[in-house]
């Protein structure tokens, strides 16, 4: 069932380090889906880059933690 499930912890990535990183290990974002969890401060604007390639609300799963 999750055959093609990745983690990749970023824990001190800059927005454009991360998403350089998503662009390269998945060349067609838009197929994909993810789960982003951590503050809100950081995954609201992944989160926005992911819609902005395409990514659909549908594809996308946040968790807010505290910081």
């Amino acid at each position: 069932a999750l055959d093609n499930f990745f983690v990749t912890p970023m824990v001190d990535a800059s927005l454009g380090d991360i998403m350089a990183l998503v662009i390269a290990d998945h060349p067609d974002p838009v197929s994909r889906r993810f789960y982003l969890a951590g503050p809100q401060a950081r995954i609201e604007p992944l989160a926005a880059g992911l819609r902005s390639m395409g990514v659909p609300d549908k594809h996308l799963s946040l968790e807010f933690l505290e910081a």
